[in-house]
């Protein structure tokens, strides 16, 4: 029954714990419910997209991520005290933010080892790109230079965004997204490799494709297919299949690998692509691939992925209200072997409530594999709790260096953010 896989943990307040069972009942783990700021212009339209950032590199916070509104420009900075407290405020418009004439954020991406994030604001004609810097006080928001020629040339440029390195160098790359094309700019630089949309690699999204899944375009950066780093990109469909092409950095140019298709017959294939995350879930030790498909699955192809591979796992919520799988993330929630997948269905039903939304959390490992769900404790209707997952990086004793920050659950909702900690004995949230 859905009822025994629910498990109702959120806290109703903005900052307070809710004190209850996690990951199949191993670990009591505290909740922080993150409500919009003050001043916040859009308070319905919080966190249904939002992206997990390293921690500050001053060490004035454990954790930060960043929200964005869906349907106006609105950003918002979220960060964590080591001892969980949340506070978050607004990005100031007058930073850079005003040269999108209103229009949202769509597609955040985290640059490595840095306070920066890429955000991408498309519209039909074309698109801007900018640079948030956190590192500031207040924050800066500036244009992306290398992709200004193209503003206005491409529809929807910048619907997926994603930061990585994809070549031997170790400067982070940035690779943006449009409705037919990629671009990926290497070493933090202006130099453009593009490719377009092609029979071997199709990534032309259908014209009749639902605006929700135009926002936050799946785009990953791993080694997936060997030891050379490869970008992903999935490609719903309209009425027909979708699919997650495979390209790779080679001599200079931006190539085609491969691209997967959802198993043949499955009810999911036009939602296949939709989401993607990367994580090691059978713990060999080789990065693999999970890829959501509303309206039911979400699948694990085990890496190295090979051209016809098929899922080496498939994951169905029988009971989905229709949008499982619209955002996925991987970490290792459990502290056992093997990284957890986190599935969000922002459609579902809680207690009766429609599109209340809910997150599987599925472990792949051990004997019996679990399966268990999370929901808002305080559930509401239409709230989308699982529109947005991620895995956040939180540093217990701050400034994190030489040791890596411990990835925590971070759930997006239309009005909140969930952030659910794994406690040890000596963690400083532990009552």
């Amino acid at each position: 029954m859905r009822a025994a896989l629910l498990l109702m943990a959120a806290a109703a307040l903005a900052v307070g714990c809710d004190w209850r069972d996690f990951d199949s009942l191993r670990n009591a783990t505290p909740v922080s419910a993150v409500e919009p700021p003050s001043g916040y212009p859009s308070p319905a339209d919080f966190a249904r997209l939002l992206v997990a950032t390293a921690p500050p590199s001053d060490g004035s916070a454990a954790a930060r991520f960043v929200t964005s509104a869906t349907l106006q420009t609105a950003l918002a900075v979220v960060t964590l005290t080591p001892g969980g407290q949340a506070s978050a405020h607004v990005v100031s418009t007058t930073s850079g933010l005003a040269s999108l004439g209103g229009l949202p954020v769509t597609a955040m991406a985290a640059i490595p080892a840095s306070d920066k994030v890429v955000l991408g604001a498309p519209w039909p004609q074309g698109g801007t790109i900018l640079i948030l810097d956190l590192s500031q006080t207040p924050e800066t928001v500036m244009s992306f230079p290398g992709i200004s020629p193209l503003t206005g040339a491409e529809p929807y440029l910048g619907v997926g965004v994603a930061a990585g390195n994809v070549d031997a160098n170790a400067a982070p790359d940035l690779v943006v997204v449009s409705a037919s094309s990629i671009h990926v700019f290497l070493n933090d630089g202006l130099s453009d490799l593009p490719a377009g949309s092609s029979p071997s690699c199709p990534i032309a999204l259908a014209s009749n494709l639902p605006p929700d899944n135009r926002i936050q375009r799946a785009v990953v950066i791993g080694t997936l297919a060997g030891a050379t780093p490869i970008i992903a990109v999935g490609t719903p469909g309209g009425s027909g299949p979708g699919t997650v092409s495979l390209f790779a950095v080679d001599s200079g140019a931006l190539t085609c690998l491969f691209s997967l298709a959802a198993p043949a017959g499955a009810a999911s294939a036009a939602g296949f692509g939709r989401s993607l995350a990367v994580g090691d879930f059978n713990a060999d030790g080789v990065p693999d691939l999970l890829v959501g498909a509303p309206p039911d699955h979400a699948y694990i192809y085990s890496g190295p992925i090979a051209a016809g591979a098929p899922p080496a796992e498939t994951i169905l919520n029988s009971e989905s209200a229709g949008a499982t799988g619209a955002a996925v993330a991987a970490l290792n929630a459990d502290g056992m072997g093997g990284d957890e997948a986190f599935i969000g269905d922002p459609d579902e039903y809680v207690g009766g409530l429609a599109g209340a939304g809910a997150v599987i959390e599925h472990t792949s490992t051990g004997v019996d594999p679990v399966q268990a769900a999370l929901s808002d404790h305080s559930p509401g209707s239409g709230n989308a709790y699982g529109a947005s997952v991620a895995a956040l990086p939180f540093c217990e004793a701050p400034p994190c260096t030489g040791t890596a920050p411990r990835l925590l659950p971070l759930v997006g909702a239309k009005n909140k953010a969930f952030v659910y900690f794994r406690l040890s004995g000596s963690d400083a949230r532990a009552k």
